[in-house]
């Protein structure tokens, strides 16, 4: 009768404590998507120095999406979560550059940079909406990394494009 009781008890606490469990790792996948965490991780890790290449940023981003998924126990929903987060600061990126860009009142960087902007969002929905038409949380990872990619290849076009203009004063 023991076995019986220790049994039902072991069934009742992991019935009590599991639902605990998954909020903790909920409170950890927010604190861990929240858009200072992950600008503090990915930025720092990205910063070209000297030569380097702004490409820098796909590795740096896919670190963090490893260590985000990792501490949150590697599910689907870890997983796409924290590729989006990185997804979304790499927008977040594009925005400012962008915006920079447009600031320095030369016509010819802002028509190029609206118009090129208006078919990097066009290319980013198509692109990654081939991932959305199917059922299954795997869909989810790869749109989110589709999102990811796409976004860190518009921010490191334009680094590049305003190293150009900066440097060589394009009216």
């Amino acid at each position: 009768m023991n076995t019986r009781y220790a049994a039902l008890f072991s069934v009742a606490v992991v019935l009590l404590v599991a639902p605990c469990t998954s909020l903790v790792h909920a409170a950890d996948l927010d604190t861990w998507t929240a858009p200072a965490n992950v600008a503090s991780i990915i930025a720092p890790c990205a910063k070209p120095v000297g030569d380097d290449p702004p490409s820098k940023a796909t590795p740096c981003s896919q670190k963090f999406v490893d260590a985000c998924s990792h501490a949150n126990g590697d599910s689907t929903l870890a997983i796409s979560q924290c590729a989006e987060a990185a997804a979304t600061y790499w927008s977040d990126v594009v925005v400012q550059r962008t915006s920079a860009l447009v600031k320095l009142h030369q016509p010819t960087v802002t028509t190029y940079v609206r118009e090129s902007g208006a078919a990097w969002k066009r290319y980013l929905t198509t692109r990654c909406a081939k991932y959305t038409q199917f059922e299954g949380s795997l869909y989810e990872i790869v749109a989110a990394e589709c999102h990811l990619d796409t976004s860190i290849q518009r921010a490191d076009d334009l680094g590049v494009y305003a190293d150009h203009v900066t440097a060589k004063g394009v009216q």
